[in-house]
């Protein structure tokens, strides 16, 4: 009887252990960093603070460099459009292709090194603009424009405690801008622009993770853009002048997100 009480008690032990073992191993298994997850992510969602320098030269013979910094929820307040007009003397802008919301997409090839990048989408519709000249009306299509940027980048991970990790990243990047006006710049004469740029970005942030599988992150941002151009074409009603150079940017930005790994 006593040797039959000993080895229920010893299976119940082996069991109890085996239990507890799987448990953490299954916690550890889902730890920000392992091998084989796959991350997805907003990152630049909240713009805390972001500096931008931009450099357009060959026009009129010379260089043009606008500054500016913005603070923005979801939007960086950027005017890449008018800024890319700006070159070509239409419009008005400080352009920024940093500091607008974008998705991320990252996967562990081995534990805490990850490759992937980012991707973003952006347009403006267009819509009829209505003004009063004199007591007449005139309606004009407001200004259109869009963006895509992409950004492959790696990373590695080093976890300080169970909330708490830092994840280095960095990459390159290439974004385009379009922009047309039908009607509504230049005395009711269309306009477009463009502007692209290729770069360097490094991207290190903090990553908290109040529960499993699920974070914030914050930190710094420096961003770049050492190869890009624009160019522009005004139709002033039948003369179609077309200018172009080339375009850098260099930004500064201190930005927050989410993300979450499976």
């Amino acid at each position: 009887m006593l040797a039959t009480l000993r080895n229920l008690a010893a299976a119940v032990a082996a069991l109890g252990t085996m239990f507890v073992t799987t448990a953490a191993e299954a916690q550890d298994k889902g730890s920000f960093g392992e091998q084989g997850q796959f991350i997805f992510g907003a990152d630049r969602l909240f713009g805390v603070f972001a500096y931008t320098s931009n450099s357009f030269s060959g026009v009129n013979g010379s260089t043009v460099t606008t500054n500016g910094t913005a603070m923005g929820l979801l939007w960086g307040g950027t005017s890449i459009y008018n800024g890319a007009g700006a070159a070509g003397g239409f419009a008005a802008g400080n352009p920024n292709f940093y500091s607008a919301p974008r998705l991320g997409f990252d996967y562990t090839i081995i534990p805490h090194l990850t490759i992937g990048g980012e991707l973003f989408v952006w347009f403006t519709p267009g819509q009829n603009v209505a003004t009063n000249n004199n007591g007449t009306t005139v309606t004009n299509p407001a200004p259109t424009g869009n963006e895509f940027g992409i950004a492959p980048r790696v990373g590695y991970i080093f976890g300080v405690n169970d909330m708490l990790s830092i994840w280095l990243r960095g990459g390159f990047s290439y974004y385009l801008a379009n922009f047309s006006s039908n009607g509504s710049l230049n005395n009711g004469c269309s306009s477009t622009a463009s502007l692209d740029s290729f770069g360097i970005d490094l991207d290190p942030q903090l990553v908290i993770s109040p529960v499993n599988h699920f974070a914030f992150t914050a930190g710094p941002a420096l961003d770049w853009g050492f190869l890009g151009g624009w160019g522009t074409t005004a139709n002033s009603c039948g003369n179609t002048p077309t200018v172009s150079g080339n375009y850098t940017a260099v930004n500064f930005s201190i930005n927050g997100g989410m993300i979450g790994w499976f």
